[in-house]
């Protein structure tokens, strides 16, 4: 059944994915984006829309769903918590007014009341703004697709000679591919499921290992260098001190550094989808050179 679908951070990884993918659904979609598209995108209507500053017509009367995926980072890390905490409730609060039948908040494996790092913190601190009863909230592991932290990773190990390993690269990964990401919320939206989710594949990967992978896809051969904590964090702190942009920064470093392996829902169970392994992923993502 088709219905009306407001997506935020439209411009983003997984929004921008979702906006596609849903509206290849039949629904109506209305993607909200920092930033507009300068092309004409078949099926969707995109809405300027700044975390900052929004009234409740971001929200059209008649919205059935809405779907939360933006997040903007502040240089100052606890504005950005409560930029990020205001802006959702806000935005509850309109899709509430507004009747709107589901709210999805997108979350994520950081968000502990024990984070260290400023993401995991908000994240943490906004997911309870929820009633599980009647919104969905997703936490996926790492995604991989044409995006977002992944492409940046890959890009980093098909340019560099020499990769560091933070902390030897031990860290157990979870991940999900953006497709059964995008097929969870799609079954969601069918079958009116409810409450908190942890999603990745049932199979964790030690960081090191997903390094090595990507290179054997990319056919690459860097050099990995194991570095320990200390002096990983000692690294981190000139680079935020020197404001270098290297698509990696501090905070990454903190969520590397508090990884663990968490208990995941059971996709196919709850969401009925079979999640992908990673050989099948990357198969995909770097096929013939190309990454989509």
């Amino acid at each position: 059944m088709s219905q009306q679908i407001v997506i935020t951070g439209a411009n983003g990884f997984i929004g921008h994915y979702l906006c596609h993918y849903l509206s290849e659904k039949n629904h109506t979609i209305i993607g909200l984006a920092h930033h507009l598209p300068t092309t004409h995108q078949h099926k969707i209507q995109y809405r300027a829309f700044d975390l900052a500053n929004f009234a409740s017509d971001v929200i059209p009367e008649n919205t059935d769903i809405v779907i939360h995926t933006a997040y903007q980072f502040k240089n100052n890390l606890r504005e950005g918590i409560d930029l990020n905490y205001k802006a959702t409730k806000r935005l509850y609060d309109f899709s509430q007014q507004k009747k709107v039948k589901l709210f999805i908040y997108f979350s994520s494996f950081a968000a502990t009341s024990e984070s260290i790092s400023a993401y995991g913190q908000s994240k943490y601190q906004t997911s309870n703004l929820f009633d599980l009863e009647k919104d969905l909230v997703i936490a996926p592991g790492l995604v991989i697709g044409n995006g977002g932290l992944f492409s940046r990773i890959s890009a980093i190990i098909e340019q560099s000679k020499l990769i560091p390993l933070i902390g030897g690269g031990r860290q157990p990964l979870q991940y999900i591919d953006i497709q059964d990401l995008a097929r969870i919320i799609s079954n969601a939206i069918d079958h009116q499921i409810r409450g908190n989710y942890l999603l990745a594949h049932p199979s964790t990967i030690e960081m090191r290992d997903f390094y090595h992978e990507i290179a054997k896809s990319l056919h690459r051969k860097p050099v990995f260098i194991p570095i320990n904590y200390f002096f990983s964090e000692m690294m981190f702190n000139l680079i935020q001190w020197l404001k270098l942009g290297l698509g990696f920064d501090k905070e990454n470093f903190m969520g590397l550094k508090q990884m663990h392996e968490q208990q995941i829902s059971p996709a196919e169970a709850i969401f009925h989808v079979q999640l992908k392994p990673l050989s099948e992923i990357l198969s995909r993502i770097f096929k013939s050179g190309s990454r989509t």
